[in-house]
């Protein structure tokens, strides 16, 4: 049985318009203008037409006030009759058996990146904790080493790595033109050094990347994103003057492409800001990516 549950404090007519002849209607009264305040207030229910086959498609609530002697309370007396609260009726319409209509089509929780049907949650807040395996390279000896310096720059550059932010990237480019002509030679690129001018400071999670490019020079709004072999990923704290990045796994420079080398780090907490000494140049051969972390 289809019920509506209305609480009467002004009086209350139902007009259902059925779909079967457009225009018919069903009125209900529902009030007794008899009935007196009881515990329960006046509070009643009442059935809801339930016929086979029929269908309702509007329904229309007309009330009547009910004001004490007749009156209207106005600002100078506000217990004069009918005021501001009076004009709503709590009521009510309830069908355990059906859906409201909104509600049939639309879903009642929205869960970005989910379309399954059963989703687990926590009623408190929880925290994704990711384990890394960071590649630490020791050296026992050195038989020989090759060594080529690219550059001459003198300048305190803050944006290489910049350890004063929890996370950063940068990419710098070498042209193939400027690697030969410092002695390097087609094969193995086993570390670099970078020289520090500032005081110590730790970029946690480094990572290290080079890749092979046809560029001339980067664009800071189309950084390269792919291609890239990692060649080192461990926590590093760099000190004052030259530092050793020793690769876990060799670059194989082919001798006729330029590379690109990247740097990206991830800090807990903020450390002292890192000056990389480097040049200037007509071109932009260096960019810097921030990361931002929420």
């Amino acid at each position: 049985m289809k019920k509506a549950l209305f609480t009467l404090l002004i009086s209350f007519v139902a007009l259902i318009v059925t779909a079967q002849n457009a225009g018919d209607t069903i009125i209900i009264p529902t009030i007794n203008y008899s009935q007196t305040q009881s515990l329960n207030g006046r509070d009643t229910m009442i059935d809801f037409p339930n016929v086979i086959n029929q269908k309702y498609e509007k329904i229309l609530m007309m009330y009547n006030m009910r004001c004490k002697d007749g009156l209207v309370s106005n600002s100078n007396n506000t217990n004069l009759g009918c005021g501001e609260w009076d004009y709503s009726c709590n009521t009510y319409i309830y069908d355990s058996t059906r859906i409201d209509s909104v509600t049939n089509y639309t879903p009642s929780h929205q869960i970005t990146n989910f379309s399954g049907t059963q989703f687990n949650y926590v009623d408190y807040p929880i925290y994704d904790y990711y384990q890394y395996n960071q590649q630490e390279v020791i050296i026992n000896s050195t038989i020989s080493e090759n060594i080529s310096t690219i550059g001459s720059g003198s300048l305190p550059l803050p944006y290489v790595l910049s350890t004063s932010d929890k996370s950063a990237k940068s990419q710098f480019l070498y042209t193939q033109t400027e690697l030969t002509a410092a002695g390097l030679q087609n094969g193995e690129i086993d570390a670099i050094e970078i020289n520090v001018t500032s005081a110590t400071a730790m970029a946690q999670y480094l990572k290290v990347k080079i890749k092979h490019t046809t560029k001339t020079a980067l664009d800071n709004g189309n950084p390269d994103i792919d291609g890239f072999t990692e060649v080192y990923f461990h926590d590093y704290n760099f000190v004052s003057g030259t530092n050793k990045i020793q690769f876990y796994t060799p670059f194989i420079w082919d001798g006729t492409s330029n590379i690109i080398i990247e740097f990206s780090f991830t800090n807990n907490i903020p450390d002292a800001a890192l000056l990389i000494t480097g040049a200037s140049t007509n071109q932009t051969m260096g960019i810097a990516l921030p990361i931002p972390i929420i």
